[in-house]
């Protein structure tokens, strides 16, 4: 039976990509490849789907906790800012 180190290398690590979708979609594709090219899982909003409960903030900041990693990419927009928030759901 392999050890617990060994085991957890062949796990898939889950890789949070956080960017606003609308000017950074092209990039969010080339992270995903290359996150997929690397045996790495991709997590974004864009594979989300339908909830049936929660809203774009509480839906991400659930897969954020369950990701192993955060990958932030930032450029010239700020996000949407749910209502009753004061921050975008990429600045959360």
């Amino acid at each position: 039976m392999a050890d617990m180190g060994e085991q957890r290398r062949h796990m898939t690590r889950r890789v949070f990509i956080s960017a606003t979708s609308l000017d950074l979609r092209a990039y969010r594709e080339r992270v995903r490849d290359t996150l997929l090219n690397l045996g790495l899982f991709p997590v974004g909003m864009e594979h989300f789907g339908a909830q049936g409960t929660g809203d774009a903030s509480t839906v991400s900041v659930e897969q954020l906790a369950g990701s192993d990693l955060y990958l932030g990419v930032y450029a010239w927009r700020y996000g949407t800012i749910p209502p009753q928030h004061h921050r975008s759901v990429t600045h959360q």
